[in-house]
């Protein structure tokens, strides 16, 4: 995919009479605000998943997306850093009208429908980056006859988790599970728990936090529909009553509203999948947003890719339960057989002018990269394949690898939703397919459940609101005590800078304590065979900040 060539700087004459120069954060679009209700802490906004203080009486987690079946595995991990033996309970929901499950021959009816016209449409190969316009197109589809199909009984099961130590819950293995896709609750009887679930098929392998509250809204800036490509949202909702959402897609043709997304109904207590593939066809770009009418529910993506067309692999990721100023991604490559993408999505009615800020690690040899601006149009989306960007290139140097974060802000107020992909070849240092949602915030503690799982395993820590160095230690839980793994104790990250460390000798089974001096970001980097999974890990109540502005 070739990205938009963003032009340089211009420099204009003061003496050329009439033209004044604008300063892009006071231009004249007001700032729209992000919904968010600021009475409320940053923990009760809902921003991102948290995990409750150890003070907690229970703690709730939602684990949406996955495939259980003979070729696809959903497992939920569930990490406990705190002093005390746990007990819990999971509720695994079965989505009985599956869109399109990895498994060869499912047990539960399958009904889809498609729009007529739609095959066939191919964009030309290119993938030029695109600033959408405001064309709109409803898709509908003629009426078909269906049979109701009622959702399979939820399955529960009692787990414990151990002070210090994970519990990894296989879905297939829980009695009453049947195939197809699955939504897990997890609910247990103390506080500071961090819940991660892992999903695996023929295509890849991607572990990710699950959530820890549900949203009137879920945001998406990528996803791709491609002949090689399969996007399904997974619809949640953990409540008794019905959610009813309507669903829009922006595409690189046009914005799209189909009739199948348009009023959908997620009962109470039920799971929906939806491929979105068989509405909005062979896409290579597809923003999503959805907007509850009524309820709240919890939303994944699964995205994967046959190799095909030469790129394989499989991710999942919750949405942007809110869209926001700022969006941190600690871990970034360049080069090395990785291509990387920055996606910027606005869903809101105004345009936003949007810094795409790249921060090399070693400035002394690359030099500074000067920032990217965005303009991102109401409903629209704006995309930077950086491989293809001079100013990266050239601080790149031949075919080196170019190590760096990333950092997404709106200088005019509107909040969007920033998403990271990085795609790597199966000799390249990051193979695969990985979709990563920035953070929106910072913190000074953080728990990693499901660091043991891969065959590496990275954290990639951030100081990017400081001019201080933060000291940052990894622990892990030991007999009540955090005890530091050996070499990453006290941690140095200069301000505005990042470190990227590798975590070795941590025993199986065991979670990851970060902890800092100041506020952080740090995302957690597993490497599986032929796949590579990137998460923001998880922060804990009371830690949290707000970037500056």
């Amino acid at each position: 995919m070739r990205p938009h060539r963003w032009p340089a700087l211009l420099v204009v004459p003061l003496a050329l009479a009439g033209y004044v120069v604008v300063d892009r954060a006071h231009e004249e679009t007001a700032p729209v605000g992000d919904g968010r209700d600021l009475t409320l802490s940053l923990e009760e906004q809902g921003l991102m998943p948290v995990a409750a203080p150890d003070t907690a009486l229970g703690t709730t987690w939602y684990c949406p997306g996955g495939v259980v079946g003979d070729d696809a595995d959903h497992t939920v991990i569930v990490a406990n850093p705190s002093d005390r033996d746990l007990q819990g309970e999971i509720t695994v929901y079965g989505d009985p009208d599956s869109a399109n499950p990895v498994i060869v021959t499912p047990t539960v009816p399958t009904t889809t429908t498609a729009p007529p016209g739609d095959e066939g449409d191919e964009t030309d190969g290119g993938g030029d980056t695109t600033t959408t316009t405001s064309t709109s197109t409803t898709t509908t589809v003629p009426p078909t006859t269906t049979t109701e199909v009622p959702p399979p009984a939820p399955a529960s099961a009692p787990f414990d988790v151990a002070a210090g130590a994970t519990t990894e819950l296989d879905l297939a293995g829980i009695s009453g599970v049947e195939p197809g896709f699955t939504a897990a609750l997890v609910e247990l009887d103390g506080g500071e728990v961090v819940v991660e679930h892992r999903v695996a098929d023929e295509d890849g392998t991607d572990v990710s936090p699950c959530a820890s509250t549900a949203s009137p809204t879920w945001y998406f800036a990528a996803g791709a529909t491609t002949r090689d490509a399969v996007e399904t949202l997974v619809f949640f909702n953990p409540f008794p009553d019905d959610a009813v959402v309507d669903v829009s897609f922006r595409t690189d043709q046009d914005l799209r509203t189909p009739e199948q997304f348009e009023g959908l109904v997620i009962p109470g207590q039920s799971v929906i999948a939806r491929d979105v593939g068989e509405v909005v066809t062979r896409r290579e770009h597809v923003s999503a947003s959805v907007v509850a009418r009524s309820g709240r529910i919890v939303v994944d993506r699964l995205q994967s890719f046959d190799g095909t067309e030469g790129v394989q692999g499989l991710t999942v990721a919750l949405g942007a339960p809110i869209a926001t100023e700022t969006w941190f991604f600690p871990e970034g490559t360049v080069g090395a057989g990785v291509d990387e993408r920055i996606v910027v999505y606005n869903p809101t009615d105004q345009r936003a002018e949007v810094d795409l800020e790249i921060i090399v690690d070693d400035p002394g040899l690359t030099g500074e990269i000067e920032p990217f601006e965005l303009t991102v149009p109401p409903e629209g989306y704006e995309e930077i394949l950086l491989n293809q960007e001079a100013r990266v290139t050239s601080a790149r140097g031949g075919e080196g690898a170019l190590r760096h974060a990333s950092v997404v802000r709106s200088v005019n107020g509107v909040p969007v939703v920033a998403e990271r992909q990085s795609i790597g070849g199966p000799d390249s240092e990051l193979p695969g397919v990985d979709l990563v949602l920035g953070s929106p915030l910072l913190a000074d503690e953080f728990v990693v459940a499901a660091g043991d799982v891969g065959t590496d395993q990275a954290l990639v820590l951030l100081n990017p609101d400081s001019v201080e160095d933060a000291s940052v230690t990894v622990s892990t839980p030991d007999d009540g005590d955090l005890t530091p793994v050996s070499g990453l104790d006290g941690l140095t990250v200069p301000g505005g800078e990042r470190l990227a460390v590798v975590v070795d000798g941590v025993p199986s089974g065991t979670p990851l304590v970060i902890t800092a001096d100041r506020p952080v970001v740090v995302e957690r980097r597993l490497a599986f065979d032929g796949d590579t999974s990137s998460a923001i890990a998880v922060p804990v109540a009371g830690s949290l900040a707000e970037p500056s502005r």
